[in-house]
């Protein structure tokens, strides 16, 4: 009987709670078995009542009844806080589910940004491989530019000098004989276009 009722004084929750009902209805029926037995033998015994042996039975039975309120109570409290979890499990359940269909998508998009991501990392070395080859093109090309600039500077200078002296031979000629026909290169030199350059010298008048 003092276990039972340390039992009810200690109010435990949970796992706790499961515990102390087991022990209390071993220590329990353990009391109700000494419980009859001293009834047997106070109804027996001389000088006791049965008036008393049904009080001090009364009084055990309003203790038992007084611990199953407490643990009915405790229990009902416990069952609704379970009713409670379950509910919110639930929910984290839709909630994780929904999670990982994001997290699937994401993924995804993951991963085909990486594939564009290599293809233009792909696509920019051979765009650069091309600027490259490009551009060394574009060296080549003005260092011949450069040097056929140069080449013409150098060939204009040359002829300059020689151009003044075949007008100077011209001259010469046709004043000698404005008839003497000249061949520049490109053809023999018309006889009066000679004498009219000769009159316009002032070599001569033209015939």
């Amino acid at each position: 009987r003092e276990a039972v009722r340390a039992t009810g004084a200690a109010a435990p929750d949970g796992a706790h709670l499961a515990a102390a009902m087991l022990s209390a209805s071993q220590t329990m029926g353990a009391g109700a078995s000494c419980a009859d037995g001293d009834a047997a033998r106070a109804a027996t015994a001389p000088g006791v009542s049965t008036s008393a042996v049904a009080r001090e039975q009364r009084a055990e039975a309003l203790t038992y009844a007084h611990q199953f309120q407490m643990f009915a109570m405790r229990a009902s409290v416990l069952s609704n806080e379970l009713a409670d979890t379950h509910q919110q499990l639930e929910g984290a359940k839709v909630k994780v589910g929904t999670a990982g269909a994001v997290l699937a998508h994401l993924s995804a998009d993951v991963e085909a940004a990486r594939a564009q991501l290599e293809a233009a990392q792909r696509e920019l070395e051979v765009v650069t491989a091309q600027e490259a080859e490009q551009a060394g093109k574009m060296e080549e090309l003005r260092a011949r530019e450069a040097e056929l600039a140069a080449q013409a500077d150098m060939i204009a200078r040359a002829l300059d000098p020689l151009r003044a002296e075949m007008d100077k031979a011209r001259l010469l000629a046709l004043s000698l004989d404005p008839t003497v026909d000249l061949d520049d290169g490109g053809g023999v030199a018309d006889g009066d276009a000679n004498r009219r350059e000769l009159a316009s010298a002032g070599g001569g008048p033209a015939r």
